[in-house]
Formats: C-alpha cells, structure tokens, sequence
C-alpha cells in the first residue's frame, strides 16, 4: 500500500481502525527500506487507546521542565475548562472554569523561563486573557 492507495481509502470511508492499521503497516514498510530499527522499537514503545471525556477535548500539552499536562475542554459555548495536572503526583493541580454568554477560546500560550501560563478568549466580543501557574490564578 502507499500514499495514494492510503487516501482513496479515506475517501472511501475507511474505518479509523483500518486507516490506522494501514498507515503503521506504510511506516514499518518505510522502515524495512531504511533499517531503522531505533524507530521501530519506539513505534513499538506507543501505546494508543481510546480514553472517553465528558466533554470536548480543544488542546493538550505537556510542559517538559516541569512535568504539567494542561487541558482545554469545551464544555458548551458558555462554558470551557482548563484542567492542570501534574504528571509527578498523579493529580490534579488546578481546574479553572471559564464561563460567559458565548466563550471562544483558541490555545494556551506558555513562557518557558516563569512558568506562567496564558489563555486568551472572547467573551460576547470582548477580549480577555487569564494568566496562571500551577497553583493559582495570577
């Protein structure tokens, strides 16, 4: 199978697990061609599953320097959440709640040096911006 073969399939509908199945299957074969076995052994290290949220997950991301994994949620458009949790304790270090008459948020915006966190959102129109930490709400 290769690229083109790939995305017919995806215009024929195909199932997320066969695209998946067919898309490692074109990677390991690309990886026969090259002898890469130090990418094969990492392929082989990711496990993927299905996790159920209650609400919509917007954005993920893992802070390296400090083992934080910070989450958007949607849970209306009323109402969004962002969910710190620190990978070192296996808990929740903060959960903030955004709530308003029609709340548009886009992405956490990081700096590396403090630790501070930053998500802009409209509100109805108007522009706000909620900086935090790990702990509280600056």
């Amino acid at each position: 199978m290769n690229l083109i073969d790939l995305s017919i399939g995806i215009k024929r509908n195909l199932s997320m697990e066969k695209f998946k199945a067919a898309t490692r299957q074109l990677v390991e074969d690309k990886l026969d061609e090259k002898n890469n076995d130090h990418v094969r052994d990492f392929l082989k290290m990711t496990i993927e599953y299905p996790v159920q949220t209650p609400y919509d997950i917007l954005q993920v991301i893992y802070v390296n320097h400090c083992n934080l994994v910070i989450i958007i949620s949607k849970c209306t458009f009323q109402k969004y959440s962002i969910t710190i949790y620190n990978c070192v304790n296996n808990t929740i270090s903060q959960n903030i709640e955004l709530e308003g008459d029609f709340i548009c948020v886009r992405d956490i915006e990081y700096h590396d040096y403090q630790v501070l966190f930053g998500v802009p959102y409209f509100d109805a129109g108007t522009f706000h911006i909620i900086i935090f930490n790990e702990h509280k709400v600056i």
